[in-house]
C-alpha cells in the first residue's frame, strides 16, 4: 500500500470518527438544550446561527495566515468562560490545524482545487467547533457580544473572500389583531 493510500485510509478514518463523534455531540447539545427549555432557559435561534458561523469561521481562519489572531482570539475567550479548559482548546485548535494542513498537502488535485476528503474533513471539524461554540453560548449566552466582536473584529476581515456586512435581528412583540411584517431586504405585501 503506497503512502498516499495510506494518507487516504486515515482521512476516511478521521472524517468517519468526526461524523460520529459530532452526530455524539450534536446529540447531547440537543438534549441539553431540551432540558434547559424545560427550565425556561433555553438556548434562542440568534446564538445558535452565531455558534454556526463562529465555528465555521474559527476552521476557516486557523488553515490560513489567520492562525495566530484566531488562536489567541479564541483561547482567550475560552480562558474568561472556562480557564481550566483554555489550554485544552488550544491544543484542540493546534490539532485541528495540523490536521487540515495535512489534508490540504495530500489531497489536492492536479488543478489546485481540494478534493472531497479535505472538504469534508473540513466540514467535519467546523461541525465539531460548531458543537464547542453552542456549548459556551448555552451556558454562557452573555458572551455572545465577546464572540460577535471576535467574529467582526479577528477573524472575518481577515480572511480571504470575506465581505462584511451588518447582521440583521428582527424583534416583535405583536398584540391583540396586530400583523408583523418583517424584511432583511424587499418585502412586498399584497395584503387588503
Amino acid at each position: 500500500m503506497s503512502r498516499t493510500e495510506r494518507f487516504a485510509q486515515d482521512i476516511h478514518a478521521l472524517n468517519h470518527q468526526l461524523a460520529v463523534e459530532s452526530r455524539q455531540s450534536l446529540l447531547r447539545m440537543t438534549l441539553t438544550t431540551m432540558g434547559t427549555r424545560e427550565m425556561g432557559c433555553g438556548v434562542d435561534a440568534e446564538l445558535m446561527a452565531l455558534a454556526s458561523t463562529a465555528g465555521g469561521a474559527v476552521v476557516t481562519a486557523i488553515s490560513t495566515d489567520v492562525w495566530e489572531r484566531a488562536r489567541s482570539a479564541v483561547g482567550a475567550l475560552w480562558r474568561r468562560a472556562y480557564p481550566d479548559r483554555a489550554e485544552t482548546v488550544e491544543a484542540e485548535l493546534l490539532e485541528t490545524r495540523e490536521l487540515l494542513l495535512a489534508a490540504q498537502g495530500g489531497t489536492q488535485d492536479q488543478d489546485g482545487s481540494t478534493g472531497p476528503d479535505e472538504q469534508s474533513m473540513a466540514e467535519g471539524m467546523a461541525d465539531e467547533w460548531r458543537g464547542k461554540f453552542r456549548r459556551l453560548l448555552a451556558t454562557h449566552p452573555d458572551f455572545a457580544q465577546e464572540v460577535r466582536r471576535i467574529l467582526d473584529e479577528e477573524l472575518t476581515p481577515s480572511l480571504p473572500g470575506q465581505t462584511r456586512s451588518a447582521p440583521i435581528v428582527f424583534h416583535a412583540n405583536p398584540t391583540g389583531n396586530a400583523r408583523v411584517y418583517q424584511a432583511g431586504r424587499d418585502q412586498h405585501i399584497a395584503d387588503r
